[in-house]
């Protein structure tokens, strides 16, 4: 038996004194990262698979795991001698995991509680009355908000409309089972050098409020024209185009009249819709909880993702004062002092504070992914550098790989004359080589 099947009997366990029947676990993270710390490595401690696309579900007599075509061949291998079924998303007939779990449910009694992670799973008021859905807290991203209702992707009510009132949250069956599960990373964050980025903190900061601020410029501009038509409708004298004479050509004119009063009453009720959306969505500031935008907004890198230099935080961008949320452990005086500088208020990674931030911020504009992709000079010429240093790295690689397998192909010659092959270079003496030469470069 192996690893796998313990721990899954472990969560069945934890299931039934739960009085759960089916639990469902997405391979993510608070910040919705494709790739993740160990923290929140839950699918691969419980199964043994490694990829980063991952949805499983639990039941008392079934363990599933759904990946795209990317893991097909390396999940049968890491899933062979578990309890898991590989379910190939995209092949045939295979149904998605909200399929398979509104088939599950109609097939079981109606006391079942199911206990998910996965913010995809909706599932119909008739399929669920009697039943109640659980939400792990890894989808909360902090305490305060799983009580108020919240996980990633938006509010519980609009995750699972009428039955939301049914839907718990902040429950986590997999930390009382994983004893030794790591610890979230401390790693310490470093400035990243305006001599690479090309640009200040204050200044990117201010740059991204300024695109914020002009996407609220046009909502604005909106709201006035909004505002004339509600005028407009205001001043039509409905009442005189009902008196006017019912003569044959005035009631041509008439019909006319009221045809366009109509026109305008919907428009002014169109346009008091519009201004009531641009209000709710005007912003107060930019939160920020994908990694990789903290770290490029705030000139800060890190090293809690492997091969990924990024840290666990999120961001609050605002013209009355901007906030990081981190570990402090991970803080050096260096990043204090810059943040300082860039007057941004360094505070806990698991304020309560994050949920009032997030609700204040714009839904509807975040600019900073079009900002990314537009380089200025000095990261045009770092872009540059960067392929000069790992072309001559890849050119000398080349030279090595060519005398490598010409001198193989020296040693390897048969009794009979004919080439032979050795198999001396291995795809992991290039990778190796290869590290060995882009290390060389300054």
């Amino acid at each position: 038996m192996t690893e796998s099947y313990t721990r899954v009997k472990q969560l069945r366990e934890a299931m039934k004194k739960a009085g759960v029947d089916a639990y469902v676990m997405v391979n993510t993270d608070p910040h919705e990262s494709e790739y993740i710390p160990d923290y929140w490595k839950s699918i691969t401690w419980l199964s043994g698979f490694r990829g980063e696309v991952a949805t499983v579900i639990i039941t008392p007599d079934e363990a599933l795991l759904w990946t795209d075509s990317r893991f097909f061949i390396s999940g049968a291998q890491q899933l062979e001698g578990s309890p898991f079924t590989l379910m190939k998303m995209g092949v045939g007939n295979t149904i998605t995991p909200a399929e398979w779990l509104d088939q599950w449910l109609e097939k079981k009694p109606i006391r079942n509680k199911v206990e998910a992670e996965s913010k995809e799973i909706t599932i119909s008021k008739e399929q669920t009355e009697g039943k109640e859905i659980a939400i792990s807290k890894e989808l909360a991203e902090s305490k305060e908000q799983a009580e108020e209702g919240k996980v990633i992707g938006g509010d519980k009510r609009v995750l699972f409309g009428e039955i939301a009132e049914k839907v718990e949250l902040n429950v986590d069956l997999i930390s009382p089972i994983w004893t030794e599960r790591p610890a979230l990373p401390k790693g310490k964050i470093e400035v990243y050098n305006r001599k690479y980025s090309g640009e200040s903190t204050a200044h990117r900061i201010d740059r991204i409020l300024r695109a914020v601020e002009a996407h609220e410029d046009q909502i604005r501009g909106r709201k006035a024209t909004s505002r004339k038509d509600i005028k407009d409708v205001k001043e039509l004298d409905v009442e005189k185009i009902k008196e006017r004479d019912l003569a044959a050509e005035a009631g041509k004119e008439l019909c006319v009249k009221k045809l366009e009063a109509k026109e305008l009453l919907a428009a002014g009720a169109e346009a008091k819709e519009l201004e009531a959306k641009a209000e709710a969505k005007e912003a107060k500031g930019l939160f920020l909880s994908a990694l990789d935008e903290v770290a490029w907004a705030l000139n800060l890198r890190g090293s809690d993702i492997h091969c990924t230099p990024v840290f666990l935080a999120y961001a609050w961008l605002s013209r009355e004062g901007s906030k990081l949320y981190v570990d402090a452990d991970k803080v050096t005086p260096e990043v204090r002092e810059a943040m300082a500088a860039a007057k941004v208020e360094i505070m806990p990674y698991d304020s309560p504070e994050i949920v009032q931030k997030k609700e204040a911020a714009s839904a509807a504009f975040n600019p900073i992914p079009l900002m990314k992709g537009i380089k200025n000079p000095v990261e045009i010429r770092g872009y540059r550098s960067a392929m000069l240093k790992d072309g001559i790295a890849l050119t000398r690689f080349y030279h090595w790989l060519e005398d490598s397998l010409k001198g193989e192909r020296e040693q390897a010659i048969n009794a009979d004359g004919t080439e032979g092959i050795s198999g001396e270079v291995t795809e992991m003496d290039c990778v190796r080589k290869l590290i060995e030469f882009r290390r060389e470069q300054p």
